[in-house]
């Protein structure tokens, strides 16, 4: 005979299906007429079993049973809490968390009994979307589809099996900024009325994101997260911004090295601001268009043969004065932060037509005398 009792606010039936093995069947139900029903069901079970008749139950697909009739939201809220564990960026998990939100609302998802591949596949049929996008929203119900069947929630591989539409990747290619170029973009950004509506950054704000930008390489999604306590001041030699591990593309902590000229400009610019709030809430999305702007003021074209001009193209800038000045590849390497030397060389670096035709000239081997 099986026993039942309570476990929290619902029954728990414990029963040997064979001789010396007990198992316990978790209802989800609180309601003791319910139990009582799945109680004789599982006896009436374990005679089959004992006769031959069945095979025992497998406590593997129980599990899996018991999950899929759970709300689809404990499950996201597991495999959310998963990613957080596992390290990922905070604002990558939102991200992933409220596209799959509206994914599974759309798609009438209230259990993952209801994930099925034909009801993914019914959705994607159903609309027009661009193959990026498609390609993302699929791949992330893919990734939490077979988060599910890794733990045991969920039996159907189907979903995690769909294949990924083949996007054709487009790789923007960057332009370093001339020296006068950048001065010229910082003095219009400084002159500059204040950008945006949501998120509004004055022209002070963008002269000192970009100058930063300029000096340090920073990427954008680094500098919108830095706070007046990110930044040691206090010595000019040793003056430096810390990035913790959160912050960066690698997951690694850093100290970004200021120069000595910036420290008293920014200490004048972050007095009294709050310490722990992000200093430029510049919005990602519209960075581009924000330096789009500022270097038409400054008269700077965006495109030149093919490279743009944006955010992350001061970053190029950087890496380029750097090299330029003759600083070695392995301190370029460490300054940039690249794992590969060769990234740093090949995409980062941008010699200027002025300089190759200053190599040709200075490379003359002897003398060419005038044909007369």
């Amino acid at each position: 005979m099986a026993s039942m009792f309570k476990i929290g606010e619902s029954y728990v039936i414990e029963h040997r299906p064979v001789p010396g093995r007990v198992e316990r069947v978790y209802t989800g139900t609180a309601d003791l007429t319910t139990a009582q029903e799945i109680k004789a069901a599982v006896e009436q079970r374990d005679v089959r079993v004992r006769h031959g008749l069945e095979l025992p139950f497998d406590r593997k697909r129980q599990r899996i049973t018991e999950h899929m009739r759970r709300p689809i939201e404990e499950h996201l809220d597991a495999w959310e809490r998963a990613l957080r564990t596992r390290g990922k960026r905070a604002s990558t998990v939102t991200r992933y968390r409220q596209t799959l939100d509206r994914l599974v609302k759309t798609m009438q998802v209230r259990s993952l009994a209801d994930l099925t591949r034909a009801c993914v596949e019914e959705y994607f049929d159903g609309r027009r979307l661009a193959d990026a996008t498609r390609r993302t929203q699929l791949a992330q119900i893919k990734a939490f589809a077979s988060w599910c069947v890794r733990n045991d929630r969920l039996d159907d591989e189907n979903v995690a099996k769909i294949e990924l539409p083949r996007v054709e990747t487009r790789v923007r290619t960057r332009r370093a900024l001339t020296l006068d170029e950048s001065e010229r973009l910082l003095q219009a950004a400084r002159q500059g009325p204040t950008f945006g509506v949501m998120r509004p950054i004055s022209g002070e704000d963008r002269y000192f994101a970009y100058l930063l930008a300029l000096n340090t390489g920073l990427r954008l999604q680094e500098l919108i997260q830095l706070t007046p306590d990110d930044f040691y001041l206090a010595d000019p030699q040793e003056a430096y911004a810390r990035l913790t591990a959160s912050m960066t593309k690698n997951r690694k902590a850093v100290d970004i090295l200021l120069p000595r000229e910036l420290v008293e400009p920014l200490r004048a610019y972050l007095a009294g601001r709050d310490p722990a709030r992000s200093v430029w809430r510049i919005s990602y999305h519209w960075s581009a268009e924000m330096v789009r702007r500022d270097l038409a003021e400054a008269g700077v074209p965006v495109k030149v043969k093919g490279a743009v001009a944006d955010f992350h193209a001061l970053r190029h800038t950087f890496v380029t004065r750097l090299a330029d000045a003759g600083t070695p590849p392995a301190v370029l390497q460490q300054l940039a932060r690249h794992a590969d030397v060769r990234l740093t060389l090949q995409c980062y670096t941008h010699t200027e037509q002025s300089h190759l035709r200053e190599a040709v000239e200075g490379a003359v081997i002897g003398g060419v005398a005038a044909q007369g």
